[in-house]
């Protein structure tokens, strides 16, 4: 649990966007963030997506308690760590 003395500091730099459907936030590994309620009630039908991605260095490897697919010193790869960039790789892409 967050102390009292970090949870002001942390609310007096917060900042709320009003975003609209198609909008993005980027922010690095180490923002601070959490959601905030919707402005509007939702009914059970209209469902809020959200997607997160994380880039990482092609050279990382796991370490204790990283994922509980891998172990400890391998490369993150395969279906849930797919290689997105300088291009996709067939071979993870068949995976799903």
């Amino acid at each position: 649990e967050i102390s009292p003395s970090c949870n002001t500091q942390l609310q007096s730099v917060s900042q709320s966007y009003d975003l609209q459907p198609g909008d993005v936030i980027m922010w690095d590994r180490w923002t601070f963030h959490r959601t905030e309620p919707f402005a509007t009630k939702l009914e059970v039908h209209e469902a809020k997506l959200r997607y997160t991605i994380r880039y990482i260095p092609s050279n990382a490897r796991t370490v204790s308690g990283t994922s509980e697919c891998l172990s400890d010193g391998l490369p993150f790869r395969g279906k849930y760590f797919p290689q997105v960039w300088p291009q996709s790789l067939k071979d993870e892409m068949k995976q799903w």
